[in-house]
């Protein structure tokens, strides 16, 4: 939780337009660094996640998580892990229509965590060693019905981010035993949910 306090105290202060820092602005970041150029390109394109040439404020803490990795040797995966993946960026669909999710549904399957290939650390970084992300337009889908109405979602994210206390976007039997406890249904039901 510190670590991600510190990564949006640094988002903040590179100025992000309309919640977004373009490739220009992270890049002095990453340089910072000092570490390979290939090494920062695959940071890029992974925690770009949406593709869209900008990083917002979750993108940015995975870079900032995956520079600080890589820093202390861990090798930056091929495949951003689920446990990675943001919960503003995870897929949501329902079991079946009208269905609503309790709890995150289990981790999508590695080939889903990309909606476009790769481009690889060639094409993020060029030989002069900036930043040239992909800057694509957004396909324009029609949201999914949700049944939830958006200012209780907006609570209930709020509720489930103070109860991820390990911030990997699941929450465990001990990180949320107590609100089901204090909600008022009955033990087989809450078994029954969980």
């Amino acid at each position: 939780m510190e670590e991600k306090a510190k990564f949006d105290g640094i988002f903040e202060s590179l100025l992000p337009v309309n919640g977004l820092l373009s490739g220009d602005k992270v890049k002095p970041v990453l340089m910072n660094s000092k570490l390979p150029l290939d090494i920062l390109g695959m940071v890029w394109d992974l925690s770009d996640i949406d593709k869209d040439g900008h990083l917002d404020k979750d993108e940015f803490a995975v870079a900032m998580h995956l520079v600080y990795r890589a820093l202390e040797k861990e090798p930056v995966p091929s495949v951003l892990p689920p446990s990675l993946v943001p919960p503003s960026k995870r897929k949501k669909t329902p079991a079946f229509p009208g269905a609503v999710p309790v709890l995150p549904a289990s981790p999508p399957p590695k080939d889903s965590l990309r909606s476009t290939p790769s481009h690889g650390s060639v094409n993020s970084l060029n030989s002069t060693g900036s930043l040239s992300p992909k800057h694509s337009l957004k396909q324009a889908q029609a949201p999914a019905a949700w049944v939830v109405p958006i200012t209780d979602k907006a609570r209930y994210d709020e509720i489930f981010l103070k109860t991820d206390l390990d911030l990997d976007g699941f929450v465990s039997g001990l990180e949320v035993k107590d609100i089901f406890m204090h909600s008022g249904l009955s033990q087989k039901l809450l078994a029954h949910i969980w």
